[in-house]
């Protein structure tokens, strides 16, 4: 049987960055992924401009982003700059899998986890794959996480993709109403000159009813945005909202992207610290295989992590805790310079 340098269980976007990365110095790497092809999340889609990976081609950007529009349970909209893109989350992760086997990594598609135990890789078709170093990047409900007894805290989402939209093609739209989005927000991110995604995401202990009737709702009462706007398709699916796990490595096997509950507690927001992730591991991956030291110098990656992303966690996951606890308009409205972070305050206390 083969043995791989590398065996990463998930072909989106951290999954096959870290396997590019690691297979560009000649390292034998395989990606398995559970389904027929990568490109399936309910990610809104927004990369800063900072982390969009500079290997990979414009032409999967919809949109570029120049600021961000907070509109307040008061009914106050407030301007702030960022700067970034809006990409076809289908064609990005497409492309990160392009990217993955040009550098020479295999690519296994309908290849489902198992197990996970040390260096076998056990698929549901019971098909054993060895690999020195295992890397669990399968998403919100990592079954290589929860083999390590790890699970994630998540928020529930719905997104529509909508045509014939009245949007700002370079602003991306926020709108925090108890009445819409219990726990969350809702977003309304342009895809095109008339397209966009329009979602929400619930914390459903706090939500009186469907993600799906929450949205609808939302819709009907903004028609400013959607005279005559139309369902394309619908996507969905949970986001990790509990934080960066206390611990990554488990011996030869490490955590990257969501598996390692690397997406914002507050926003959602996950590709830049999946990007993050995948790329500090593949350093020390390629350091551990290169010194043949995969069972000591793996633990780099646990402690370069909780330096570098562990104080911003932190503090977002506080945040979570306080956005949790709100359940009316008036103290969503009073805290939400704390909770959101493009406000000083978040920052600040």
């Amino acid at each position: 049987m083969k043995e791989y340098d590398l065996v990463v269980v998930g072909a989106g976007p951290a999954g096959c960055t870290a396997a590019g990365l690691v297979a560009a110095q000649g390292f034998n790497v395989v990606v398995l992924e559970k389904k027929d092809k990568p490109g399936y999340s309910p990610c809104a889609g927004y990369v800063s401009a900072m982390d969009y990976p500079v290997y990979l081609d414009k032409k999967v950007v919809e949109q570029q982003i120049e600021s961000m529009s907070i509109h307040r349970p008061s009914g106050k909209t407030q301007s702030h700059p960022i700067r970034g893109f809006n990409v076809d989350r289908r064609g990005f992760d497409q492309a990160l899998a392009g990217y993955a086997g040009e550098m020479g990594a295999r690519m296994l598609f309908d290849s489902e986890l198992s197990s996970v135990s040390g260096g076998d890789v056990i698929l549901s078709d019971g098909r054993i794959i060895q690999g020195k170093v295992v890397l669990g990047a399968d998403g919100v409900f990592s079954k290589t996480a929860a083999c390590m007894g790890q699970r994630n805290d998540y928020v529930s989402s719905i997104q529509y993709h909508m045509s014939g939209c009245v949007v700002s093609t370079d602003v991306n739209e926020i709108f925090f109403d108890i009445d819409y989005a219990p726990g969350c927000y809702v977003w309304v991110f342009p895809s095109g000159e008339d397209k966009a995604r329009v979602g929400l995401a619930l914390r459903m202990h706090l939500a009186q009813s469907s993600p799906k009737d929450y949205l609808d709702s939302f819709i009907k009462q903004h028609q400013d945005f959607f005279p005559s706007a139309r369902i394309d398709y619908i996507s969905g699916g949970a986001i990790p909202v509990g934080g960066l796990h206390a611990r990554l490595v488990y011996g030869n096997i490490l955590l990257v992207g969501d598996a390692a509950g690397l997406a914002d507690p507050i926003t959602g927001g996950g590709i830049s610290y999946g990007l993050l992730s995948a790329r500090l591991a593949a350093r020390v991956i390629c350091e551990a295989l290169e010194g043949n030291k995969v069972s000591s110098h793996l633990k780099r990656y646990d402690k370069l992590m909780n330096r570098v992303l562990g104080p911003r966690f932190m503090k977002a996951s506080f945040k979570r805790k306080i956005l949790d606890s709100i359940i009316n308009n008036m103290d969503l409205e009073s805290n939400l310079e704390l909770i959101w972070p493009t406000y000083k305050r978040y920052w600040s206390e």
